[in-house]
């Protein structure tokens, strides 16, 4: 992992839980000139539903420069998000395509008039429902995902397969490869496209089933993870072996189930790091 934090209480405590969960942090500078990013998170009792005032902190000073020597190891698989300065992702997603590695972008929080460039050739597009909305209303003159996908509370859609496969040919028509977008409570709608022919998988994958919701914090974040540790052969949940088998050949589908069920363990506990759960405590693709 590579980022930056505070010299203060939450960045310490932050280097030591990813480090007791074995979690990589020689490429996590500790500044002493800013305090950590951190987040204010309301949870709604009756619901779980949550919301999340961010204050950027050390992550704004997360510059191109800083990150590229953690990168001379290349991964097989790149994970970004927003939270850092645009200009570091649009340069690390540069460097990802001029050394052939691949990156899944999880464009949270969300920012209108994306570069184009950032789509062309990417592999992994995972938006909630909104983030896809806002994402979308830039990319053309035609209606905004919003509209289409409804009015009222947010960007709710009465039936997701209704306008969700329209969605996700805009971002194909870009060069994404893979688009998942997840949708709550009805599930995660993913489109995947092969081949210049546009031949590919398509298809709403319904939520999984929940005893009780107790905070959603967390969710989309569990999701992204275990559909990276998928798609990137992390390990098979199967005849109890945990992830010492290999995912071989899982398909968008599988990955997106595996990844679906990972989020409902995390609605069902209290808090964010804590909540996000093992491998093997995700039953079985």
């Amino acid at each position: 992992m590579t980022g930056a934090v505070g010299s203060d209480f939450f960045g310490t405590y932050l280097l030591d839980s990813l480090k007791s969960n074995g979690v990589d942090i020689t490429s996590i500078s500790q500044t002493h000139d800013t305090k950590s990013g951190t987040a204010v998170i309301i949870v709604e009792e009756s619901s779980g539903e949550n919301r999340i005032l961010i204050t950027p902190g050390a992550n704004g000073s997360v510059s191109p420069e800083s990150i590229r020597p953690s990168l001379q190891s290349l991964p097989e698989l790149i994970i970004l998000q927003l939270e850092i300065p645009l200009s570091t992702v649009v340069s690390i997603i540069e460097l990802a395509k001029d050394k052939g590695v691949d990156v899944l972008l999880n464009p949270a929080p969300a920012v209108p008039n994306l570069p184009r460039d950032v789509y062309k050739g990417l592999q992994h597009l995972i938006m909630n429902e909104t983030e896809a909305a806002i994402l979308s209303s830039s990319l053309s003159n035609e209606t905004p995902a919003s509209d289409e996908m409804g009015k009222g509370d947010g960007v709710r859609a009465t039936d997701p397969s209704d306008n969700m496969q329209d969605l996700c040919n805009r971002f194909h028509t870009l060069g994404v490869t893979n688009v998942i977008i997840t949708l709550g409570a009805k599930g995660v709608y993913y489109s995947s496209r092969h081949d210049a022919d546009g031949a590919g998988e398509s298809g709403l994958v319904p939520a999984a089933k929940v005893e009780t919701v107790v905070d959603t914090t967390a969710a989309g974040d569990t999701f992204v993870g275990a559909y990276a540790v998928a798609v990137v052969g992390g390990g098979r949940m199967e005849g109890g072996k945990g992830l010492s088998e290999r995912f071989e050949g899982v398909k968008v589908e599988e990955a997106v189930r595996w990844a679906n069920r990972a989020a409902a363990k995390t609605v069902e506990r209290e808090g964010s790091m804590g909540s996000i759960p093992w491998g093997d405590e995700v039953d079985q693709l």
